[in-house]
């Protein structure tokens, strides 16, 4: 499934009860679509990058996911992510992708991390083109805040990046010349 997307998680999906490993690309999330992918017994690593701006939350379901150590999300609104209670038990490596890009006005950490219990390590991968200088350090602070008030204690890896994600498995580097300054 490299180099296509979907417009949302196909339903089809759910009916690979043997996926171990998963990259899927959206361009929206509705309602539980989420939902379809967390009931996969096997699937321990998946990679979900949505291309749109969520309209609701994407809530991960208490008990969802009962399998999976690493979850890779791309997002241009990662506030828009939210945990429950006992969702991801195993999950060990949490990465997100997202841009600082109008964090003063839509940011803020996916809600639920701390119910991550088996969670080990944080990887923030931060693009910080067209984005303020505020914002860049909002978003950075905000990751390793949330990383060190776990009660696990999970290592964290926190990236500033120069240049921009287009949530498409791509990554828009900055040219020369650019200082990643300006503003939108």
């Amino acid at each position: 499934m490299y180099d296509r997307w979907f417009s949302r998680i196909p339903g089809w999906i759910g009916q690979h009860h043997s996926l171990y490993d998963l990259e899927l690309s959206v361009q929206d999330v509705y309602g539980d679509d989420v939902g379809i992918l967390s009931q996969l017994p096997s699937l321990v690593r998946l990679d979900l990058h949505i291309h749109g701006v969520p309209k609701d939350k994407i809530i991960i379901r208490g008990r969802g996911f009962p399998a999976l150590k690493h979850f890779t999300v791309g997002c241009f609104r990662i506030s828009y992510l939210a945990f429950e209670a006992g969702a991801m038990p195993k999950l060990e490596r949490l990465e997100l992708c997202f841009n600082a890009q109008g964090w003063d006005r839509y940011g803020g950490v996916p809600a639920g991390i701390e119910y991550l219990s088996g969670l080990k390590e944080v990887i923030g991968n931060i693009g910080g083109r067209y984005a303020k200088g505020s914002n860049r350090r909002a978003a950075e602070c905000a990751l390793r805040d949330v990383a060190g008030l776990h009660p696990g204690h999970p290592v964290s890896n926190i990236k500033l990046m120069g240049g921009r994600y287009v949530f498409d498995g791509k990554y828009d580097e900055p040219r020369e010349e650019e200082d990643g300054n300006s503003s939108a």
